[in-house]
């Protein structure tokens, strides 16, 4: 190889940040001249994008390829790029983001140290429109590691960008054009599943920018078909096919990277614009996904909403049966001895309204419970005394799967206060009474105005 690092970077109207995003690379402690290629891929940009890279070319000639297609898609772009990968290893970079500037040179100690891996993976952190780690940032809490899929399970990785790769070992996998989301989930478990190890690097961020625009991105992506059956054909149902093909069972790792990317499916009502011929198999993909995941798995998955969590579990065993299953102790339910989650945790009451006068205080809100609680009643303590609050259910309000089923059960809550007594917050007890197990009820206060 000509050089220790290859960066295929997709590019499609990339003007307005591509040079600072260069600049993190050409300003690596490693060497940018000797030790770095970049390899651009323009997906037929409308922009001034091609004259940034010719002027990238133009200065550094060595070190750059510039290729051009007609718009394909990210994954075309990336597959486009790897032809030209002179580099030892290599990373698949996107066209907003940024490398710390120590990143390559940690990456290049870490793989050339550990034979037994493909793939170094980093930190990710945010910024511009969102700041902050992301949620699988709990995996670097033991700093620099070698992570054996089998003994650390939670520990999924889904980003391909903040990735390095070696890149004999990709051999003849390419990024699935068939897929508009979670192509880069696909490759690189597929290419971690070929050791069963890779690399976790604390010591080295890689920096995301999040857009402004992002919620109705987002918004865009639920009402596109390609979001539904190629995504749960070509991505879901393949890692688990694999994982058979590979096993003889899902194992763990595998059933946790399934969870974390349907968790979101799962909670989401599927668009009336979504025709039938396209959301029924994708409803009977998931619906099977599901009976695939151990009680264990699901239980312990991270990151994941108690509500959806029982979901799970009330597909695998129905309602009713799921009812007679669960126990509690002090705020928390379990199943078959395992820890399900809290029965009313964060955000479960919330308070959208109070409504003070000089004698009287009216306090209104909703509280979300579980579908197995049969029986609610809600009351608040203030100080020595205990006010009943007015339950009604509220069946509009609650959350929808993707099968169109209730995930939980809401209720609309009214209670009325001597405004001299509610003052004393410090003295305020929420406590719900479900199926006759009292339960005390952290309250947050609506941020709709």
């Amino acid at each position: 190889m000509d050089y220790k690092f290859s960066v295929v970077m997709p590019l499609y109207n990339a003007a307005t940040y591509l040079e600072e995003t260069v600049e993190s690379i050409l300003q690596q402690s490693i060497g940018f001249s000797d030790n770095i290629q970049i390899i651009f891929v323009d997906d037929g940009s409308t922009d001034n994008t091609g004259s940034i890279c010719d002027s990238f070319c133009k200065e550094y000639p060595e070190n750059i390829v510039y290729v051009k297609q007609a718009n394909a898609g990210v994954s075309a772009a990336r597959n486009a790029g790897i032809p030209y990968v002179k580099g030892k290893y290599v990373n698949f970079m996107d066209d907003d983001d940024l490398w710390d500037a120590n990143a390559f040179k940690t990456a290049w100690d870490m793989l050339e140290a550990h034979e037994e891996i493909d793939v170094v993976a980093c930190r990710m952190d945010f910024f511009e429109g969102r700041t902050g780690y992301h949620k699988l940032d709990y995996k670097f809490d033991a700093g620099d590691m070698i992570c054996d899929i089998h003994e650390h399970p939670t520990f999924g990785q889904y980003s391909v960008s903040s990735a390095f790769c070696r890149t004999s070992a990709i051999g003849d996998l390419t990024y699935d054009t068939r897929l508009s989301y979670g192509e880069d989930a696909k490759f690189i478990i597929s290419l971690i599943l070929k050791k069963e190890k890779y690399g976790l690097l604390r010591s080295a961020e890689y920096h995301i920018r999040r857009h402004l625009d992002e919620s109705s991105l987002t918004q865009n992506k639920r009402n596109k078909e390609t979001a539904y059956l190629d995504t749960a054909s070509y991505y879901y149902k393949y890692l688990a096919d694999h994982s058979l093909s590979l096993y003889g069972c899902v194992i763990p790792f595998i059933q946790h990277c399934l969870i974390n990317a349907i968790k979101y499916r799962v909670n989401a009502e599927i668009p009336d614009s979504i025709p039938a011929e396209i959301s029924g198999p994708y409803i009977d993909i998931l619906s099977e996904l599901i009976l695939l995941f151990d009680d264990d798995v699901i239980c312990s998955a991270r990151n994941i909403s108690m509500q959806t969590k029982l979901y799970f579990l009330g597909q695998k065993y129905g309602a009713e049966k799921l009812a007679e299953m669960i126990t509690f102790k002090k705020r928390f339910a379990y199943i078959n001895g395992l820890r399900i989650g809290a029965v009313f945790g964060k955000n479960s009451l919330v308070i959208e309204n109070e409504n003070k006068s000089l004698l009287k205080t009216v306090v209104s809100g909703s509280i979300r419970c579980p579908l197995f609680v049969k029986e609610l009643s809600l009351k608040l303590s203030c100080g020595s005394k205990d006010y009943d609050c007015e339950l009604k259910y509220a069946p509009a309000k609650n959350h929808l799967s993707y099968k169109g089923e209730s995930m939980n059960s809401i209720y609309d809550f009214c209670v009325r206060v001597p405004s001299r007594t509610y003052s004393n917050r410090d003295g305020i007890v929420w406590t719900a009474v479900a199926d006759g197990k009292e339960f005390n009820v952290t309250a947050v206060t609506s941020s709709t105005p």
